[in-house]
């Protein structure tokens, strides 16, 4: 299995503590403690070492260096399933009012009309900005990282480590490069949001993430060199009934500093139903394309889609 190496839990905004580990057990618990009260928690792994990281946002620089005509020749848009470039001006908050003081380029899985899914990594990729596949090889490590780290959720839950495998027949799993441009104003440049997703993993160059516990006031989410960010999203919230925590989270603003970050989504099919007993049936596909239409607006109204009970 392609697993981790080590794990901070996000338990004090003054320091970080290093859980060592040795068994899989005694991670898997640190995984469980560190969801239900933070929804949070750092990793890192041989393939994702500092020298790595330091290319992948060389990439970044230079993609968004470009100039605007170039990259709107990618934008992202209802045929492509808004998966490509996102200019500042182009997404909401998703509690209505500003837009998000954000860059974005979405590449990964898109999916088709009959919610089946089918990848444009390379077509996104084809830039000559990415010849040196740095942000290709991040995309195949972390989704190696990320079905391992689903094992774990799963058996958190109490299933068999590969239950969430049959879900994931036609992911919709996608990979956000992120450029916040320099803003000295106060407001938030990402305004605070769930993710719609299993879970995701963020690598930041610089600080200025914050988290919301299950108790508490934002803390602190700093940049640990050569480590990612895993943060528990909706989908996990829900098929755990609460238990594991999808913590809210932002960007401040009031910094004079250009920021990177990179944001994996892990997410199911389309046609995914997460099914809680006394709990209504929630259809993945739906509920996401309800919040795609609540941030870009010209989105269709999200259907209904008649579909098998997966569980």
């Amino acid at each position: 299995m392609f697993l981790p190496k080590g794990f901070w839990n996000l338990n004090s905004v003054k320091m970080i503590p290093d859980i060592q580990y040795t068994v899989a057990n005694d991670l898997q618990k640190v995984i469980e403690e560190a969801c239900h009260e933070l929804g949070a928690f750092y990793v890192t792994h041989d393939g994702f070492d500092s020298g790595f990281v330091d290319q992948l946002f060389v990439e970044l620089r230079a993609f968004f260096n470009l100039s605007q005509g170039a990259k709107m020749a990618s934008k992202a848009d209802f045929d492509n399933y808004y998966m490509g470039f996102r200019p500042i001006g182009s997404e909401k908050s998703i509690l209505g009012g500003d837009y998000e003081q954000c860059e974005q380029y979405k590449l990964g899985f898109v999916k088709r009309p009959n919610g089946t899914s089918y990848s444009n990594i390379w077509e996104r990729l084809s830039n000559d900005v990415f010849q040196n596949k740095t942000t290709l090889t991040f995309w195949e490590n972390v989704r190696k990282l990320s079905d391992s780290l689903q094992g774990y959720f799963a058996s958190i839950l109490g299933f068999n480590a590969d239950y969430f495998d049959q879900f994931m027949d036609n992911p919709l799993h996608n990979l956000g490069l992120n450029y916040y441009p320099s803003n000295p104003e106060p407001k938030d440049r990402l305004f605070p949001h769930v993710d719609f997703s299993m879970f995701s993993i963020i690598i930041q160059e610089s600080p200025g993430l914050v988290i919301k516990p299950r108790s508490g006031d934002w803390i602190e989410a700093p940049v640990m060199k050569g480590k990612l960010l895993v943060i528990i999203g909706e989908y996990l919230k829900r098929w755990s009934n609460g238990y594991l925590w999808a913590p809210p989270h932002r960007v401040k603003g009031s910094s004079s500093k250009q920021r990177y970050a990179v944001v994996y989504k892990q997410r199911p099919s389309f046609n995914t139903v997460i099914s809680i007993p006394g709990k209504p049936d929630v259809h993945v596909g739906n509920l996401y394309e309800k919040k795609l239409q609540s941030i870009v607006g010209n989105f269709p109204q999200a259907t209904e889609h008649k579909t098998a009970n997966l569980g």
